[in-house]
């Protein structure tokens, strides 16, 4: 595993250069974690990580985990942000938190949800989705028949499309865990997708929607499903914030 901070490249006298150079020289690397070290992150930064993971395609090389931690954003990572992940298409896990997705971004997310065969694991807490950029992954949720772990909690802005990603999740068939706390005001159409979840899903274990006060929204039949279903083994649809999930 590797970990990388991102640096100011007016600090350095090659740039960005030293991202790729470092990529290049690690033959057994599996898992890579990109953060935010309280730099300016720009597009330059993702054209030679994009580089850097190119030429680990190119060496027959492949990641099974990415993380971005406070990497992503309008003014930083652009389109350029599918042209980094693309060149590890049997990647299991992609982890995107904090910060701000931009329309491109979701739009790549979705896009690997949808492509992406081996992809278990997709975590995109904190990360200020709005109603538009939620719609890109819940499409992609509607393809990604692999997925086992969705985490998306504290987005409170995704509006109605909360109940669109809940639903179509419903259909995933290996869909293990969820956890959509903190995601924003729901109604009795969050209510009933969480319904129609407990009721479709095969393999659900674990769901956790604290925080969200969906609990006064459950109707009878909600009840009812939660009773007949035979994997669930945790649910947290708690409102204190001092109880952890």
């Amino acid at each position: 595993m590797l970990r990388i901070p991102a640096l100011d490249k007016t600090k350095l006298k090659s740039n960005n250069y030293w991202l790729m150079a470092l990529l290049g020289r690690l033959p057994a690397l599996k898992v890579l974690k990109f953060h935010r070290n309280n730099e300016n992150v720009k597009a330059d930064y993702f054209k030679f990580m994009q580089k850097g993971m190119a030429y680990m395609q190119k060496e027959g090389r492949e990641l099974q985990m990415i993380q971005f931690d406070d990497m992503l954003g309008k003014q930083r990572s652009a389109e350029l942000f599918y042209g980094v992940i693309k060149h590890h298409p049997n990647l299991i896990c992609l982890k995107v938190n904090k910060g701000i997705l931009s329309a491109d971004d979701a739009k790549a997310i979705g896009k690997v949800l949808a492509d992406f065969k081996f992809i278990r694991e997709l975590d995109i807490s904190n990360t200020n989705l709005d109603q538009n950029t939620s719609k890109e992954i819940a499409d992609g949720l509607m393809r990604a028949k692999q997925l086992e772990i969705f985490k998306c909690d504290n987005n409170p802005s995704m509006g109605k499309t909360l109940d669109t990603i809940i639903y179509n999740l419903a259909f995933s068939p290996k869909i293990k865990l969820i956890n959509l706390s903190s995601t924003g005001s729901v109604s009795r159409d969050t209510a009933e997708a969480l319904y129609k979840l407990l009721k479709i899903s095969g393999a659900i274990e674990t769901l956790i929607m604290r925080q969200t006060g969906v609990s006064a929204h459950l109707s009878e039949e909600f009840f009812k499903a939660l009773g007949e279903n035979k994997t669930l083994a945790y649910l947290n649809l708690d409102e204190n914030n001092n109880v952890g999930s």
